[in-house]
């Protein structure tokens, strides 16, 4: 059987996304053999691995930016992110990363939840996921109005491009 590789992108926006995305990875990992995980982040995942090894079939790649702007341990500059968002040579770095997803033999593509995995696993010709757990609409409408301006950004926009949408308790 050809080998799963799922690339796992995971925002840098604090801590939560980076253990939410570890601990799904090494799940992922434990049910089948055949599933190798490449982390992509510039999160620090080394503060949430400690002195554990990484698993062998887990593998660490730094992040693009993200554009994410952060004010302390669980603040986001929205005014910020955008404009670092938009200031991104987003063109090159879909390109860039679709060609590193080709090849490195990716065949899925998860994000918790950077913007660019999408139209970047697009580029690639791959199905992506995205992971989240909650809805930003219901949790924070101002968080939720930054989502959609971040989206409006991303070619093709995101959220129009998002046809399904499945809930699962992990």
């Amino acid at each position: 059987m050809e080998p799963l590789h799922i690339a796992y992108y995971v925002s840098s926006h604090g801590l939560g996304h980076a253990g939410r995305a570890l601990e799904v990875a090494r799940e992922l990992l434990q049910l089948d053999p055949h599933v190798r995980c490449t982390l992509v982040t510039a999160a620090p995942i080394h503060v949430l691995l400690g002195d554990a090894p990484l698993h062998p079939r887990l593998a660490l790649r730094a992040a693009w930016p993200d554009g994410c702007v952060q004010v302390g341990a669980f603040s986001v500059d929205g005014a910020a992110t955008l404009a670092a968002y938009a200031a991104l040579d987003r063109p090159a770095l879909i390109a860039g990363e679709a060609a590193w997803m080709r090849g490195a033999g990716v065949r899925l593509v998860v994000s918790d939840i950077t913007p660019l995995a999408f139209p970047a696993s697009a580029a690639a010709g791959l199905r992506s996921i995205c992971v989240s757990n909650f809805s930003w609409a219901r949790a924070a409408p101002a968080a939720a109005q930054h989502a959609c301006l971040l989206s409006s950004l991303v070619s093709p926009p995101l959220l129009p491009a998002a046809r399904t949408h499945a809930s699962s308790p992990l």
